[in-house]
C-alpha cells in the first residue's frame, strides 16, 4: 500500500498501535496481486480478475505494478528451499535475470516492494533470514526495470541491514513529504526475549539510514507475525499466532 506519513509517535494498547500520519490514496501500483499456487488478481478494470503466475509457493509474496497499473515484477519465498529461497520473475512469468539465490525462507511475511525515491526505474526488494543461524538478519536487494528491454534485473542483492534473527513481520509506509518511505521491521521473540522491538529505516533518494529502535510492552510473540496499517494508514497493528 502506498501511503502518506505525516508524523511518528508510539502508543502501549492490549495491541501494538505505531501512529503513522494520515490518509492514504489509491494507487495503480497495487492493482495486481500475485500470490499462492499460480494464482493472481488484476484489479485494473474495478472487478477482480483472476491471472495466472509461475509463483509456486505457501511463503510470502510481493508485486509491484506501474503507474498504469501494468505488472513490473514479482517475488516468492519458497518453502523448504533453505534460507536463499526466493525468486524474482519479471512480467512475462519468467525468472528475472539475477533474480535467484535471494535471502527468504519460505516463511510468512518475509518480503517487501519499495521503489527506491527520486529514480523512477529501481526498486528495493527487502527480506529477511529467520532459521538459519549463519544467516539471520535483515536484507535488500536492487531491481533496475530499465534493463532486458524493460523486464528489468538484480542488480545487487542480500545487502545486510542487522544480524539478528527478524520476525516474520516486514512492512512499509510513504513518509508525510510524499517522496520518502518508511521499512518497518521487528526482532523476532524467538526464544523469547520479554521485550517488543521495532526498527525502522528510512528510505530516501541518498540511500537507507537508520534504524531508529522502539521498544514497546513486554511480548512472547514468537516468529509468525504480521504488521497491517488501517485503511487510513495511521496505525499500524501487529498480530500473531501465538
Amino acid at each position: 500500500m502506498i501511503c502518506n506519513k505525516s508524523n511518528l509517535k508510539v502508543l502501549i494498547s492490549s495491541i501494538l498501535i505505531l501512529v503513522i500520519g494520515d490518509k492514504c490514496s489509491a494507487q495503480l501500483t497495487n492493482n495486481i496481486w500475485i500470490f499462492g499456487d499460480s494464482s493472481g488478481i488484476d484489479f485494473n478494470s474495478g472487478n477482480p480478475i483472476p491471472i495466472r503466475s509461475s509463483m509456486d509457493s505457501r511463503g510470502s509474496c510481493a508485486s509491484v505494478a506501474n503507474s498504469n497499473g501494468q505488472l513490473l515484477f514479482y517475488a516468492f519465498t519458497r518453502m523448504g528451499q533453505g534460507d536463499y529461497s526466493t525468486r524474482v520473475y519479471t512480467s512475462l512469468h519468467q525468472i528475472m535475470q539475477g533474480g535467484d539465490t535471494i535471502k527468504g525462507e519460505g516463511l510468512f511475511k518475509e518480503l517487501v516492494i519499495v521503489p527506491i525515491p527520486g529514480d523512477s526505474d529501481k526498486y528495493y526488494l527487502f527480506s529477511t533470514g529467520i532459521v538459519y543461524p549463519m544467516n539471520k538478519g535483515f536484507f535488500y536487494s536492487i531491481i533496475d526495470m530499465s534493463l532486458n528491454g524493460g523486464l528489468g534485473a538484480v542488480i545487487q542483492k542480500n545487502v545486510q541491514l542487522n544480524t539478528f534473527r527478524n520476525g516474520d513481520a516486514v512492512q512499509a509506509v510513504k513518509h508525510g513529504n510524499g517522496r520518502d518511505w518508511w521499512v518497518i521491521c521487528k526482532f523476532s521473540n524467538n526464544p523469547p526475549t520479554g521485550f517488543n522491538r521495532f526498527y525502522l529505516y528510512l528510505i530516501t533518494p541518498a540511500g537507507i539510514s537508520g534504524p531508529i529502535v522502539q521498544d514497546l510492552m513486554n511480548a512472547s510473540d514468537g516468529d509468525n507475525q504480521k504488521l497491517s496499517f488501517n485503511v487510513n494508514a495511521n496505525k499500524i497493528m501487529q498480530t500473531n499466532v501465538i
